[in-house]
């Protein structure tokens, strides 16, 4: 374990991904090439080690699983309780000092006391889905307790049964966590520069919804939706009637009714599309492969200093080829792709 166990986004790349988990790393790798992500900063896989073994809390899941040896794929309650042993625990004083000190040096950098943040779960091995992540927390104190309850999501039942059945430790899965600036967004959402149905490579899909990213996920509002053709620039908008938004409120997020006469119209603009398809277009070239993006659209500055990245990661591709098996891949990645899951 290294001593070092907190680090600026700029400190990374994403080969960092043993470090800081692959969200983490990628948001660093964006960071460096000069994309405009939030600025934050990263607690390193050691990090939950230090939280783990200091507080005990890696001791008593062992002894729990020990003498309680049960179906861990059906069985909700034994990863329930696992997952109360963690969460029990506060952080540890030093590492509190620590977060401060650098959750101060981003609210001073910002401008902005008590800045509200994402706390975001970043594993090293991609479980999409599985483990949680929390938008809008402020102050020190909220900062601790959210990172606390960020390491014990990493024993949700859907997170230990997947590690089980992938033949992966049960009992112990380390994951990194993101502590960024959250935008103040005018509207949120994914873009894949392949489309995911079809594995055409000439065509790029978006979508996207008013509000923060979790307004695209939760399958209540259909949002709108953006086919564009890369080669002529021909965009395919689907505009929905999206009733429904999250919003940043108080310490954390909350469904909000979307203006009557807001609700038709489109959530972004042609313009703002277009630079969703550049930046889609660079990360791709940057990675080498397909890219599903998360992004926002900062509701305080206009284009192009407006369009924030969150988050990138290689594009899956639906495996079947009739309608049915391409839409029910296309929802499964919506719900998998987002601001409050990993």
């Amino acid at each position: 374990m290294t001593t070092k166990w907190i680090y600026w986004f700029d400190e990374l790349t994403k080969d960092s991904y043993e470090l800081v988990g692959k969200k983490c790393a990628n948001l660093g790798e964006m960071t460096c090439t000069g994309l405009p992500v939030p600025p934050g900063f990263a607690l390193s896989i050691d990090a939950y080690n230090l939280f783990m073994k200091e507080t005990g809390a890696a001791e008593k899941v062992r002894e729990y699983l020990a003498t309680n040896p049960g179906d861990l794929v059906r069985d909700e309650a034994i990863s329930r309780h696992i997952r109360q042993i963690v969460e029990s625990h506060d952080l540890p004083g030093r590492m509190k000092v620590d977060v401060s000190r650098e959750y101060q040096k981003l609210c001073n950098m910002v401008g902005i006391p008590d800045l509200p943040v994402a706390v975001r779960s970043s594993g090293a091995v991609s479980m999409p889905g599985q483990m949680e992540s929390f938008l809008n927390v402020r102050g020190d104190d909220d900062v601790f307790r959210k990172i606390v309850e960020v390491w014990g999501s990493s024993f949700t039942h859907q997170a230990v049964a997947y590690r089980f059945n992938k033949n992966l430790a049960v009992e112990s899965f380390p994951i990194g966590v993101a502590i960024m600036k959250v935008v103040n967004a005018k509207c949120s959402g994914v873009a894949f520069s392949i489309h995911p149905n079809t594995g055409d490579r000439t065509r790029m899909l978006i979508e996207g919804n008013w509000g923060l990213g979790e307004g695209v996920v939760g399958g209540e509002v259909t949002p709108d939706r953006w086919v564009v053709d890369r080669g002529t620039g021909v965009i395919e908008p689907t505009i929905n009637n999206k009733f429904r938004c999250v919003v940043a409120k108080g310490s954390g997020t909350e469904w909000e009714a979307v203006p009557a006469e807001l609700q038709d119209v489109p959530c972004a603009t042609d313009d703002e599309v277009r630079a969703l398809v550049k930046l889609a277009e660079r990360l791709e070239e940057a990675y080498g492969e397909p890219q599903d993006i998360e992004w926002v659209f900062d509701r305080d500055f206009t284009l192009p200093d407006s369009l924030r990245v969150v988050q990138t990661r290689a594009a899956k591709i639906a495996k079947g080829t009739d309608t049915e098996s391409q839409n029910a891949y296309l929802i499964d990645l919506m719900l998998n792709a987002v601001y409050h899951r990993t």
